[in-house]
């Protein structure tokens, strides 16, 4: 939740003070990016604060901007999908574990 905040914070800097709308920004979302084990809401700002950045800012901070949300629309699926599949993984050993268990007894 901290981590959604931080983004949404960062909405009202996005025209006058585009610099610290970024720094803001991709705090909260590298924040969201490695504490959380799935996508929020909360990510819906970033599209948002990218095109505000752009609008207001000057040219090489809005490529920047751009840059940094590619990034983080690659790297945040393919996180989330390994810590699913691990977390399935893991479930499935517990399950084989349990079922190894029951037969010893």
């Amino acid at each position: 939740m901290l981590m959604g905040l931080l983004l949404c914070a960062a909405v009202p800097f996005r025209r006058r003070v585009p610099s610290l709308a970024l720094a803001i920004g991709l705090t909260g979302a590298a924040g969201h990016l490695i504490l959380l084990t799935q996508p929020t809401l909360s990510l819906i700002v970033v599209p948002i604060l990218v095109y505000s950045i752009a609008r207001w800012g000057e040219r090489r901070l809005g490529r920047t901007t751009f840059g940094f949300a590619l990034l983080g629309s690659l790297l945040g699926p393919v996180r989330w999908a390994m810590l699913r599949r691990s977390r399935r993984r893991s479930d499935q050993r517990r399950l084989s574990l349990g079922a190894a268990e029951s037969q010893h007894h």
